[in-house]
């Protein structure tokens, strides 16, 4: 196509802004069948030179949501990152959507929507049956944000007639050394936590809602527990400096994090801080 060879923004003629389930499906529609972009929410589409901004869409419920086409996809070619992945077939599944932290540096939906627990057992069985799944990766924001919850899918899951392995996502403020036994004993070897700072000016500066003691504490469960951690740790942010970098590095060592995976924050267009620096000039 000649627009591979365009640059910026005009090499792309269609974007779909926010959650893009029901909005990718009516565009495919109109590419497919015709009609007109105009009804498709949350796309914003080019024609000619200009660029045309549809009407925003509420946020979806998850929970009627289909599971994914599996079947139309090259299954076999699919593997989790490391460290994750250590018993495959492995794979990723949403549960939840959405996280009630102000963290300034994120543009996740503040509303928190779940999937039914028996769904996910319906799912994790299917493939298991399709494709010889062993391990999951849940890839909600914050998993144990509801501690019940994560202890009911966990039970639900170690019922299964077949071993599943899985690992997560959480904020540090949301496990203890109880809450990470259960989800040992549960089969989850893994938990990811963004720790984004060992500096608690930089934590304040970045509306995190937490302090350095409390991730010492989570590591330190899950160390206890037999559960492998990796800490995302941002850099560039507010408040940053040479020292607070060093300050970080530091802690990851303290910590004793099995992994640690490092980024510089980045000006996402929907986040407070792109916002306030922009309105900073």
């Amino acid at each position: 196509r000649e627009r591979a060879g365009r640059h910026g923004g005009d090499a792309v003629d269609y974007f779909v802004r926010g959650e893009g389930e029901a909005a990718m499906l009516a565009l495919l529609e109109v590419l497919e069948s015709g009609g007109s972009f105009t009804d498709v929410p949350n796309l914003i589409w080019r024609e000619g030179t200009e660029a045309s901004e549809n009407r925003k869409s509420g946020l979806l419920d998850i929970g009627p949501l289909p599971s994914p086409a599996w079947d139309l996809m090259p299954m076999e070619k699919y593997r989790l990152h490391p460290p994750w992945g250590a018993h495959p077939y492995a794979t990723i599944m949403e549960t939840a959507r959405g996280c009630t932290y102000p963290c300034n540096f994120c543009c996740l939906s503040r509303p928190v929507k779940v999937r039914e627990i028996d769904w996910i057992v319906e799912e994790a069985t299917r493939l298991h049956t399709d494709y010889g799944l062993r391990e999951i990766h849940f890839v909600d924001p914050t998993f144990t944000l509801d501690a019940d919850r994560a202890r009911a899918i966990g039970r639900a899951l170690k019922r299964l007639p077949f071993d599943l392995h899985w690992t997560c996502k959480t904020r540090v403020d949301h496990i203890d050394g109880a809450l990470a036994e259960d989800l040992a004993d549960a089969g989850c070897y893994g938990v990811a936590f963004g720790v984004e700072s060992g500096a608690d000016l930089v934590l304040a500066q970045m509306k995190k809602k937490l302090m350095i003691d409390t991730t010492r504490e989570a590591f330190s469960a899950c160390k206890k527990s037999g559960i492998r951690t990796i800490a995302y740790c941002l850099v560039a942010g507010p408040a940053e400096n040479d020292e607070t970098v060093q300050s970080t590095v530091r802690f990851m060592r303290e910590i004793e994090a099995d992994y640690v995976l490092y980024g510089i924050v980045d000006p996402d267009p929907a986040n407070a801080l792109t916002r306030q620096a922009i309105a900073e000039g």
